[in-house]
């Protein structure tokens, strides 16, 4: 008794593909035929239903009904089967072998806009069964929103499995590159390693824009990175191919893209985003913990220092990260955490030996703590050694000055008890009490006068003369400046008069 039997195939095409032999030559069965008719032919066990049939035929060890597009050639949503007397075949059906079975090969419905919207809001919904019911009509797959947005970039935004897996099988187009990057991107910032393994399974190139490990690792989904480590990305890997970047885009995606498009890396991006367990996995991959960003200068330690993300600097600088490295600008991460007033970092810093007095073209770390009254970082830079009197080679000001331009009295009285030259002169000869009446700063001006500071000659100088032209222009015989300053209550120059005791009279 045979254990087999045989089943034929006849493959009928749509007219619409019958007509076109670039689309037929597209959906070729990938089965062999009788040389005889041109049909195919199958060897298969006795079988009873029309899933067990195809199943065997087609899908081997696969787990999907129907004939898998993998072997067929087309999604089984494009397929219809026919027996022989034209009635419609379905899964359960039972074949009485030997059988000639007919595949229909159809084209998919143009879509309106209603069609378009409604499939896609099934993508929305997580509503499978419904999407599915759509593709078998067969709707295409490349329905889009009223944006625009393809139904399998809904899908994959969501982190909606089932509807990605439907999409994918009807041969939704994978790499798309929209306002944000490719789809696997997108899948990736998404953190769903199941929709990222379905892309990659059908096809998706990881090539396109930023890749998606810049994505997992500016969103902190550290399972994700390490699948792409583990499939041989490099963690170094960057790109400055990004054509469709939003440049205003606030999102973290975007600024992943606009890393990424800069010759950033996933390091730079987990570090910018303070993700330290995903800053750990890079390092411990192999990435490069001194690699810059090739417009900005930056390196993955002045990223996480100007985001006061202490745990990151920590990690870097326990992988012999360079704390002196300085960015384009001039400055090191020292600079930021003093601008940004981040303690813990700047005592990790100090820790690892770098350079409280370094200065590149503007300020030295204590001149941007003392400008944005940071008492607690001013105090710990002191302590480390940093020189107080340490001037701007732009202007000559130093760290007291900028703290009595901007009113930071406890900063200033900081500075003044470290022993600060408080009449130092600036390159146009100001005094940090000339900045601080300038501002009518009246708590520093008083701090200061109760130090002993002096205004310096060439202001006294000039605020005379303004008083003594508001004193001709008023016609007034007898005032003296020290009058007029108090009738208009102008407290630096009233201080300042008081200072020199500046009864003059004008006439």
């Amino acid at each position: 008794m045979s254990t087999h039997a045989e089943v034929q195939i006849e493959v009928i095409y749509d007219p619409a593909i019958r007509d076109s032999d670039q689309d037929r030559s597209s959906y070729q069965l990938g089965l062999p035929k009788n040389s005889a008719n041109g049909s195919h032919v199958l060897l298969h066990p006795q079988s009873q239903t029309v899933k067990d049939v195809l199943h065997v035929s087609f899908l081997r060890d696969r787990k999907l009904s129907t004939a898998d597009s993998a072997e067929v050639g087309l999604s089984r949503f494009r397929q219809q089967w026919f027996n022989e007397d034209l009635t419609e075949l379905h899964d359960e059906d039972v074949l009485e072998l030997p059988a000639t079975i007919q595949l229909v090969v159809r084209t998919s419905l143009p879509l309106d806009d209603w069609s378009s919207q409604k499939l896609v809001l099934a993508c929305a919904a997580n509503d499978a069964e419904e999407l599915e019911r759509l593709l078998l009509l067969p709707a295409c797959p490349e329905a889009t929103d009223h944006t625009g947005k393809p139904a399998l970039r809904v899908a994959v935004e969501a982190g909606h499995c089932k509807c990605v897996g439907l999409l994918l099988e009807a041969r939704a187009v994978i790499d798309q590159e929209g306002d944000f990057g490719s789809t696997l991107l997108l899948a990736a910032c998404g953190g769903n390693l199941e929709v990222v393994q379905l892309l990659l399974e059908s096809g998706a190139k990881t090539g396109l824009g930023a890749t998606a490990l810049h994505g997992a690792a500016c969103y902190g989904h550290i399972e994700v990175v390490r699948f792409f480590l583990d499939k041989g990305t490099h963690p170094d890997d960057c790109t400055s191919d990004i054509t469709t970047l939003r440049e205003h885009s606030r999102t973290p995606l975007g600024f992943s893209l606009y890393l990424a498009s800069r010759g950033g890396t996933a390091l730079h991006l987990a570090a910018v985003m303070g993700h330290w367990k995903v800053v750990h996995l890079l390092l411990q991959a192999g990435a490069d913990r001194d690699k810059i960003i090739s417009l900005t200068g930056e390196s993955a330690l002045h990223l996480a220092a100007s985001n006061g993300h202490v745990q990151v600097v920590r990690l870097l600088l326990e992988a012999q990260a360079d704390a002196n490295r300085v960015e384009g600008c001039g400055v090191t991460a020292l600079h930021w955490a003093s601008l940004k007033g981040y303690l813990d970092i700047v005592d990790a810093l100090i820790e690892a030996l770098c350079d409280v007095n370094h200065v590149r073209g503007e300020k030295t770390a204590l001149h941007w703590a003392a400008e944005h009254g940071h008492m607690a970082v001013a105090r710990r830079l002191l302590k480390a050694g940093a020189q107080i009197d340490e001037t701007m080679p732009i202007n000559g000001a130093s760290a007291l000055h900028l703290a009595a331009d901007h009113g930071h009295s406890e900063v200033l009285q900081l500075l003044l008890e470290a022993r600060a030259h408080k009449d130092h002169v600036t390159q146009s000869g100001a005094t940090a009490l000339d900045w601080a009446t300038e501002r009518n700063h009246e708590k520093v001006i008083q701090l200061l006068i109760q130090a002993g500071a002096k205004r310096s000659t060439r202001e006294v100088a000039a605020v005379v003369q303004l008083v003594n032209e508001q004193l001709a222009s008023k016609q007034s015989e007898a005032a003296t400046a020290l009058h007029l300053a108090t009738q208009n209550g102008q407290l630096d120059y009233l201080h300042l008069l008081h200072r020199f005791a500046a009864n003059c009279v004008v006439s």
